[in-house]
């Protein structure tokens, strides 16, 4: 399957920093996007910190022997354990980012989204996923969110207490209830999906997707 790919961050017109981060290495099949938070610029190392790791654990020997091993035999096994290897790396960069954290006060409370997707063939891609940042994919004509928020408000709309339609400008709606390094450990979202031919996948941070909410033709 060919892959076409474009990937770009901007700091936009409101902050003057920019503490978003993307990785995208399509020779290896790996995309990233993170959203840092935290005072003093520690936002931007964070989601850097963790864009690095993520890469390196998911580039690394082990891992490409994983990826070929299920290339080889296309087993729901091998897919698993490759799912089990991207929920270890994304776990492992929140532990390095709160290590940093806990060694440097002016970085202290320093944390990230994470949404990483990792292409390991038969037309099979891993999500891996914390905090708000989104995974969609645009497939036969309709636009569908493959992460869930982990935000105060989307836990609010889960139990019924706010409408879907309240949560886009709610006063905490930018509140995360599961961030990367805030702790030494997180729970991460994961998901093996298929890749159809003609399929747009989309990785972002809500600096993107706040700004066009379920109005999503453009995909």
């Amino acid at each position: 399957m060919k892959l076409s790919v474009a990937a770009k961050t901007d700091v936009g017109r409101v902050r003057t920093n920019n503490e978003d981060y993307l990785l995208s290495k399509a020779e290896s099949g790996l995309f990233i996007v993170c959203d840092g938070m935290g005072g003093h610029n520690a936002g931007e190392v964070a989601s850097q910190m963790t864009c690095e790791v993520v890469a390196r654990e998911l580039t690394n020997n082990v891992t490409q022997a994983a990826i070929e091993q299920y290339k080889s035999t296309g087993t729901a096994d091998d897919a698993k354990a490759l799912k089990k290897i991207v929920e270890v790396a994304i776990v492992t960069a929140c532990r390095e980012v709160f290590t940093e954290a806990s060694r440097d006060t002016g970085k202290a409370g320093m944390g990230t989204t994470c949404t990483a997707v990792l292409l390991i063939g038969h037309r099979k891609g891993i999500m891996g996923h914390v905090g708000d940042s989104r995974l969609y994919v645009s497939r036969s004509n309709s636009v569908h969110q493959l992460s869930e928020d982990h935000t105060y408000v989307n836990e609010l709309v889960k139990r019924g207490i706010i409408r879907r339609s309240e949560a886009q400008d709610h006063p905490q709606g930018n509140v995360l209830s599961r961030a990367l390094g805030v702790q030494p450990t997180v729970a991460v979202d994961t998901m093996i999906f298929d890749l159809d031919p003609g399929d747009t996948f989309l990785l972002c941070s809500d600096g993107v997707h706040n700004y066009f909410g379920e109005a999503l033709e453009f995909l």
